[in-house]
């Protein structure tokens, strides 16, 4: 149907949904998607804000990646919808390019695609993705569907997040006894305020059982990695604790800079962007109790109660940093355009926690983020308690459990061996095991897929969802510390671009106990 049309259909919208290749899931792909009653209701998954970027990046090559190994439920269509008047092919071909040996399937996948333009806020402009509604409706019914649920995943600023959902309320909510989910992305709010107005708000019109907010860290491949590896091997799980881990390191390096959208990251800042949502669940993952079952609840609540257990950040324990331009060319935070003159905002921070509870009580996490340095890296870095041979006064490396996240999915150990020859002396090596040299044979989902796949499937994942109180929680730790760090307009420390971040951070975590503070290169 032209878009030039005035006074559009169903008809006109039913005639594009004919003889579509719609796909069936596959029992013997590495990503399982349970049996359920997905064969005789429909699932309409609603992209909102299809245009941005991550719908661009993330959400449309997952969705294609799941089409490609027939992961995707039969009935399933997607909708995108934004303010742009673009074209599904215009979405589609800046988001993934199909190989030679993919074209075949591409049309299909085309095929149940759509897109529709118009308000987040006012239903008379978004008349169109109504008719799209009514339409794919109409579909499941000469089909002799028992119905259809709707998902709606809003990849949208949280500016928009009240009138769109607002909106999907009083207008578009799934018919019937069809079941209606909603998903948000992060960030959820911008403090303890902010957090709880939208919690009220999403609280006023929806059931808490449709709404699901998420952090893609809790559905990397490496987070159930993290999660198996100390709660299944006995070797681990009997010294995760306070009496055997002397401290832990969680680091998130980026080796570039804002790359123009400055003006966006300086509403936010490091420890708003990455800090209180991806690198505290990770956090969660490392020293939470394993929880009682399998189900998402348990997963939630158990992130709770470690939470709750953290103690208020002592600013003394805390470390900014802005980078600044180098020899080589590249500009500092400042330079980019979009960014005021007299931008306070941290590129860079370290900060230390102190849980309080019976198994980690004395054992400080230190969480360090920042852009502009000298790699890109996610990792964990678990540093056991000293050996006897260090306390008798010898100066080794202590024994260290490293989870790569990126660029590479690394589980590593450093260990003290001896180095071979008549004199021997004991020297630091790695154990290390690439997951996908190793695993060379698997595909490796990323974190949207599994989480598309949980979403449309109804099935078994690796993932969990945040929970309301546990996000309550994570800003009542983070709040305090932003509202000082902004009233009293604390000045960044300067480090160049490409180097490792503001001296004082590395002193600050050698301070804290983590022997030998250097890049591991794997």
């Amino acid at each position: 149907m032209s878009k030039s049309e005035t006074n559009p259909t169903i008809t006109d919208f039913l005639e594009e949904i004919v003889h579509l290749d719609l796909p069936i899931h596959s029992e013997t792909s590495s990503v399982v998607i349970a049996k359920s009653n997905m064969s005789d209701r429909g699932t309409i998954l609603v992209v909102m804000g299809a245009s941005g970027d991550l719908a661009r990046k993330s959400i449309y090559p997952a969705l294609w990646s799941l089409y490609m190994h027939d992961l995707l439920p039969a009935n399933t269509f997607i909708v995108g919808f934004a303010r742009s008047k673009i074209s599904i092919a215009d979405i589609l071909d800046k988001a993934f390019s199909p190989t030679e040996q993919e074209h075949a399937k591409f049309p299909g996948f085309s095929g149940i695609n759509f897109y529709e333009y118009g308000s987040y806020s006012d239903a008379e402009e978004s008349l169109l993705l109504s008719l799209r509604f009514d339409s794919i409706e109409e579909h499941f019914r000469q089909k002799h569907l028992s119905g259809h649920n709707r998902i709606f995943y809003v990849a949208l600023p949280p500016s928009v997040y009240q009138s769109v959902t607002t909106l999907i309320k009083q207008v578009w909510m799934a018919p019937g006894e069809g079941k209606t989910t909603l998903v948000l992305e992060k960030p959820f709010g911008t403090n303890l305020g902010s957090c709880d107005e939208l919690s009220d708000h999403l609280s006023d019109l929806f059931q808490s059982e449709q709404i699901r907010l998420v952090d893609h860290y809790l559905w990397l491949e490496m987070t159930g990695t993290i999660m198996t590896v100390r709660s299944v091997n006995s070797l681990f799980s009997q010294i995760w604790d306070k009496n055997f881990i002397s401290s832990v390191l969680i680091s998130f390096k980026e080796d570039f800079g804002t790359q123009g959208r400055g003006g966006y990251f300086d509403k936010s800042g490091i420890i708003r962007d990455v800090m209180q949502n991806h690198l505290l669940q990770l956090l969660c993952v490392v020293a939470m109790e394993i929880p009682c079952g399998c189900s998402q609840e348990s997963a939630i609540i158990e992130k709770s109660k470690l939470l709750e257990a953290i103690s208020p950040i002592d600013p003394d324990e805390v470390v900014l940093g802005q980078y600044i331009g180098n020899s080589d060319r590249e500009d500092g935070y400042l330079d980019d355009p979009t960014v005021p003159d007299d931008s306070l905002t941290p590129t860079f921070a370290t900060i230390v926690f102190h849980i309080n509870n019976d198994r980690w009580k004395g054992v400080p996490f230190i969480m360090t983020a920042g852009k502009a340095l000298n790699e890109t890296k996610d990792e964990i870095r678990i540093q056991f308690k000293s050996s006897l041979m260090e306390d008798i006064g010898l100066d080794l490396k202590r024994n260290e459990l490293v989870f790569q996240i990126k660029p590479v999915e690394n589980v590593a150990m450093n260990v003290i061996i001896n180095e071979p020859g008549l004199s021997p002396r004991l020297i630091e090596d790695r154990l290390s095991l690439d997951l996908r040299k190793h695993f060379s044979n698997h595909r490796f989902p990323d974190a949207y897929e599994n989480l598309f796949a949980h979403l449309l499937g109804d099935g078994q994942s690796i993932g969990s969802f945040v929970g309301a109180e546990e996000l309550r929680i994570s800003w009542e730790i983070f709040s305090p510390l932003l509202e000082k760090i902004e009233s009293e307009q604390w000045k960044p420390i300067p480090y160049k671009f490409g180097s490792s971040g503001p001296v004082k951070a590395g002193q600050l975590i050698q301070a804290k106990g983590f022997k030998g503070f250097e890049t591991h290169l794997l």
